[in-house]
């Protein structure tokens, strides 16, 4: 037994905050979205541990994953009445404490539809179910798919990618960028590794990251090169569009602990889920997000040079020099829903309120018949705000 799994638990340290952060903001847009078209939906969590974790700094229990879901789906009867779960865990002495919290919380709340619980390995379970459902010429009900594991077994591409395909189904993918960062590390001296093919789902991209992974100018292009692959194979063999990572550092060291990765097929999943990652890392003293939660590193000055904002900035003065005055939706939604932009439609309007404050652009009437000042504008917060029908164009 692993020390990180049998004390994973046991502490709730703010990487798993934010994780669980993210996961309470998303999954209601999603079921909302879905309830619309759908009488029956499912939570699916592959690796859901015990139900909970041991907050030591408030000596409270705080819920895990599937109490989080079941308490954000209950919130709704909409969503109490439409949404299956599913919760698998193969640890007995976890699944034991899985089975009497989500019990006693279908006990006390009694809105929710009865959650299936499997004490099993998730591949060994879904596989056949995925076979019955296809033998049977059948439609697996929308699915949002939770990939959480300790470590890196059981993390099966060909299920992920199976689920990924179908319509209306998305994935939200803890990465275990340290785990497989130490398996690839052995890829010149040991041909057999059978995990690593597991998690990228193919003997090519294994053998693509044993050619080419020595080649790598430093650590920094390595772990690019690790985790850029991996994204390929949820894009190609999943058929997913649309994947963002997060990017989690660990607390007590400058390196990456791992990776929050979504997977959709849909525009729309993919910019709320950009805007919710965002938020997540803006800090309480109000700076801009980013795609990562830095903790080691966060009192750095390269954590405060903001080389990505500097980027994003440039790109917008390139477009204005070249085409003129354009809408803030430009921008805002049809920047936002592009497959390789990860800035959030909140982190645009923010930086074209920025650049109207320093000079750079002015704000156009939605009618084009002149400026439209801060001064004029609505307001919110105290905070001048930019409306997607309103034009900017930059300042000579």
């Amino acid at each position: 037994m692993a020390k990180s799994d049998a004390t994973h638990f046991d502490d709730y340290p703010e990487q798993t905050r934010v994780k669980h952060s993210i996961l309470r903001m998303y999954l209601p847009a999603y079921l909302n979205i879905i309830k619309t078209y759908n009488d029956k939906m499912l939570f699916l969590d592959g690796f859901a541990g015990r139900g909970s974790y041991d907050d030591q700094n408030s000596g409270n229990e705080v819920p895990g994953s599937p109490l989080l879901a079941l308490e954000l789906i209950a919130s709704s009867q909409d969503t109490a009445s439409k949404v299956h779960t599913a919760f698998i865990e193969p640890r007995n002495d976890h699944f034991q404490r899985l089975e009497h919290s989500v019990n006693n919380f279908v006990k006390s709340r009694g809105l929710v539809l009865d959650p299936w619980l499997v004490n099993a390995e998730f591949c060994e379970t879904i596989a056949p179910i995925l076979r019955d459902i296809d033998e049977k010429e059948h439609e697996l009900i929308p699915t949002f798919l939770f990939i959480d594991p300790c470590g890196v077994d059981d993390v099966d591409m060909s299920i992920i990618a199976n689920i990924l395909r179908r319509p209306k189904c998305e994935a939200f993918i803890f990465f275990n960028m340290s785990a497989v960062s130490r398996i690839a590390g052995l890829l010149q001296t040991n041909n057999n590794t059978p995990s690593l093919n597991k998690i990228y789902g193919s003997d090519d991209r294994v053998e693509i990251l044993r050619n080419t992974l020595p080649y790598q100018a430093d650590a920094v292009a390595r772990e690019q090169l690790i985790v850029d692959t991996y994204l390929d194979a949820i894009r190609n063999q999943g058929e997913a569009e649309y994947v963002v990572p997060f990017r989690v550092e660990y607390r007590d060291r400058r390196a990456t602990s791992h990776y929050l990765i979504h997977a959709t097929k849909h525009a729309l999943g993919f910019k709320i889920m950009k805007h919710v990652m965002w938020e997540a890392a803006r800090n309480e003293a109000g700076q801009e997000g980013r795609m990562e939660l830095r903790q080691a590193s966060a009192g750095d000055l390269s954590s405060q040079m903001r080389t990505d904002l500097v980027q994003m900035e440039q790109d917008i003065v390139n477009y204005l020099n070249s085409h003129g005055r354009s809408l803030v939706r430009l921008f805002c939604s049809d920047w936002v829903e592009r497959p390789s932009d990860f800035f959030s439609e909140a982190a645009y309007k923010r930086k074209l309120l920025d650049m109207e404050q320093r000079g750079v652009v002015r704000v156009i009437a939605k009618d084009g018949s002149g400026p439209k000042p801060s001064s004029s504008r609505m307001k919110r917060k105290g905070q001048p705000t930019l409306a997607n029908d309103y034009f900017v164009e930059l300042i000579t």
